[in-house]
């Protein structure tokens, strides 16, 4: 089971950086930051019907999900993917300042990367804080120091339902 601890305590301690938001091409893509020499990259789109393990994801009132969550992280200066992380996602509406919290797991689908199907609470507008641990990932070498132990970066999000 994967150990979501640090980034929690980043939430509480409030060890989180902002970043600019630069939009990405696709129009599910809500933005893409670059931080730590990581390039990440954060997808909201239509729920996935044919995932393989979707019990215990939360859902909307009417008990399916409203979206599909997608995380990619790259490495700035190869390009490759960075493999074997812990993401966190924590949403924040703004006007209701309700929270809630989505792990993602790893995913192969278009491409590689961490996902999960799960629900916004209610229409507006949203802060989505991606948490990138890399504290379990074991390197050596050149990559040894690479990347840090912990990234955070924060999205605006509309949803109008």
């Amino acid at each position: 089971m994967k150990s979501i601890a640090p980034i929690l305590m980043l939430l509480l301690l409030g060890g989180i950086s902002n970043v600019e938001l630069a939009i990405a091409g696709d129009a599910d893509a809500v933005g893409t930051a670059v931080v730590n020499d990581m390039r990440i990259e954060l997808y909201l789109k239509a729920p996935k019907t044919d995932l393989a393990k979707t019990s215990g994801k939360p859902t909307a009132m009417n008990g399916l999900p409203t979206h599909h969550f997608e995380v990619k992280v790259f490495d700035v200066e190869t390009g490759r993917f960075i493999p074997y992380l812990d993401v966190l996602l924590h949403f924040k509406n703004l006007s209701s300042n309700r929270m809630s919290m989505l792990s993602l797991s790893p995913m192969l689908g278009s491409w590689f990367h961490y996902g999960s199907n799960g629900a916004l609470i209610e229409k507006g507008r949203y802060e989505v804080t991606v948490y990138v641990n890399l504290q379990n990932l074991m390197r050596y070498g050149a990559a040894e120091k690479k990347w840090g132990q912990s990234t955070t970066v924060r999205f605006d999000y509309d949803w109008e339902g």
